[in-house]
């Protein structure tokens, strides 16, 4: 009896070195509160204590520089695998851990009239993992911490990639809708000038009616232009993970870039191709412990135990599992055929990115092409034949259609430059995504 009070101790014992579990309550109005809380002020000193350094100023708008940096923190995709992480971690660092002990407490109280009517026994039994399979099973927890990590690096290229090109298109509407403003103000000259032609009764009645509705027909694309950049800013604010009910001053602008000579050596370095790497690697180690689960492990335990009043020892050794029959076949067999195919994966990833490359590169030799055209050949001529039409005007003859043709063939003009500068500077911000991402000051976000 005494011994079995000593295993039931030593049993509590253990018990009181677990951790406890505490409720916590998801608590979703206080974490949306807390969202719509946030203001410039906060932005600008979150970021410059994270980077130590010298506070944004979001004053004056949001730069798309500043708006890379908030989305690195604040974007709730990328909070989300960044905390993720850390369960791959918690993995990393307790996958060589032996299993914890086992205790074992038999006893049997016998009927019959014997002088000692109680059996009573303790044991305690440990695993000893001679397969290897242990060693095997840190290793893969480690990859696959190195594959949620460089995840992580890949989600995070993409945003900025996906706000340099929305950022791209936002500029290009809002310069799409400045084109539209100063083709109002010319048309609204030539409605004047045809208002006095009317009046002299050089110009019919339907031409300036056939004038004021191509204006209006104007001003509805204009209206139509402001809500697409409206809705383009509230997808940006999405990608930043700002509160839609703020009003966020962005400062769209086309920036410049190189265009950069990027090398196959290049690719391969892309962080995308680098987790394509790093997946091949997990199956690699996932195959690797599929093979160790064939060994067997050592089980180990020794006990007391009380019969007829007499104490005794006791001990037991025991391995499992036997590789006779199953030899975990299936498991071995599915982590080659998945090693197999990560590796071809890989080799579509990097192909992709080669033939990316190439079609990248002669959209953006056609678009620099036909924009010199336009440029230098189609915007002068129709110029030139506005400017014949105003001097027309002087001596009191105006072709309304003419008008209406030449200034429609001139805007479309201004139209067509817009996109294809827009399409220039895109392809451009897609090839600088191919090559390996953020210098130290753009990774110092953790």
């Amino acid at each position: 009896m005494f011994r079995f009070t000593v295993g039931i101790c030593c049993s509590l014992l253990m018990l009181s070195s677990c951790q406890s579990y505490r409720e916590r309550p998801l608590a979703l109005p206080e974490r949306i509160q807390e969202w719509a809380a946030q203001d410039q002020a906060y932005l600008s000193l979150k970021i410059a204590l994270a980077n130590d350094a010298s506070p944004f100023n979001l004053d004056d708008g949001i730069q798309i520089a500043e708006a890379e940096a908030i989305a690195l923190f604040f974007n709730p995709q990328l909070r989300q695998a960044r905390l993720q992480t850390f369960a791959h971690k918690a993995d990393a660092e307790h996958a060589s851990t032996w299993s914890d002990p086992e205790l074992g407490i038999d006893g049997a109280y016998i009927l019959e009239e014997v002088d000692d009517q109680f059996i009573g026994g303790v044991s305690l039994g440990f695993t000893i993992p001679l397969s290897g399979r242990k060693r095997a099973a840190a290793a893969l927890a480690a990859a696959q911490f190195d594959e949620s990590k460089q995840a992580v690096i890949v989600a995070e290229w993409a945003l900025i990639q996906d706000i340099r090109q929305r950022w791209c298109q936002a500029a290009a509407i809002q310069t799409t809708i400045h084109l539209h403003e100063q083709f109002l103000t010319e048309l609204n000259v030539f409605r004047n000038l045809s208002s006095d032609l009317l009046n002299a009764q050089l110009l019919e009645p339907s031409e300036l009616q056939a004038l004021e509705l191509f204006y209006t027909d104007t001003q509805q694309q204009l209206l139509v232009l402001k809500a697409e950049l409206k809705q383009q800013s509230l997808i940006l604010s999405s990608l930043l993970g700002l509160h839609p009910d703020h009003t966020w001053n962005f400062q769209f602008a086309l920036a410049t870039a190189d265009v950069p000579n990027i090398s196959t050596e290049t690719l391969i370095k892309h962080p995308n191709i680098k987790l394509q790497s790093l997946h091949y690697l997990v199956a690699e180690h996932q195959l690797h412990l599929e093979i160790r689960r064939q060994y067997p492990d050592l089980h180990f335990g020794f006990g007391l135990a009380s019969e007829d009043g007499e104490a005794r020892s006791t001990f037991g050794l025991g391995l499992a599992p036997l590789a006779i029959w199953n030899r975990n076949k299936q498991g071995i067999q599915r982590a080659k055929a998945e090693r197999a195919v990560m590796a071809l994966q890989a080799e579509t990833a990097l192909r992709t990115l080669i033939y990316r490359y190439s079609h990248l590169n002669s959209e953006l030799q056609s678009t620099t092409e036909l924009l010199a055209f336009i440029q230098d050949k189609q915007l002068p001529l129709a110029q030139a034949q506005i400017t014949t039409i105003r001097q027309s005007i002087s001596t009191g003859k105006l072709d309304v259609m003419l008008l209406i043709e030449s200034l429609s063939h001139l805007f479309e003009l201004q139209i067509q430059q817009n996109q294809l500068i827009t399409q220039r500077q895109q392809a451009t911000i897609a090839l600088d995504g191919l090559r390996v991402p953020f210098s130290k000051q753009e990774n110092n976000h953790e």
